[in-house]
């Protein structure tokens, strides 16, 4: 199951976004709850990190994907399924797009799932907004 928004944003902003998606620095400027990212090494595929969320424990993940202007996306496996976050900028008629997504991964999910999905995802609208305002910033 996943979970996604998209918002509108200045084709500009294609120059700008990989650094505010793995930079724990200017991530925390969006993602409000971010107290700590961490990733070991070269941002790649197949690299791995640690990011801390407010009343959270540290979580690890890894690199599933880190394309500058495109996309970026990590993987954390927890003890009841894979969780991917997920981040991109596509250009589709003319106008540009970044979007913010979270998917869990699980042979079968239940309504206990949605819900745990539904609460990662509950700011993820106002963090993709927040993004955007700075990725349009002057």
């Amino acid at each position: 199951m996943e979970l996604q928004c998209k918002v509108e944003v200045g084709a500009a902003a294609r120059a700008k976004v990989f650094a505010f998606w793995t930079d724990g620095a200017k991530r925390g400027l969006w993602e409000d709850d971010l107290e700590r990212l961490a990733i070991d090494g070269e941002i790649k595929a197949g690299a791995s990190g640690v990011m801390k969320l407010r009343d959270k424990p540290e979580m690890r993940f890894t690199i599933i994907e880190a394309l500058d202007g495109e996309i970026y996306s990590e993987r954390y496996d927890l003890p009841f399924g894979t969780l991917i976050f997920a981040h991109g900028f596509s250009t589709e008629g003319g106008k540009s797009y970044i979007t913010h997504g979270v998917k869990l991964e699980k042979s079968s999910i239940t309504e206990e799932d949605l819900a745990f999905l539904n609460a990662v995802f509950a700011d993820f609208p106002i963090a993709a907004l927040r993004l955007k305002n700075l990725l349009e910033e002057r």
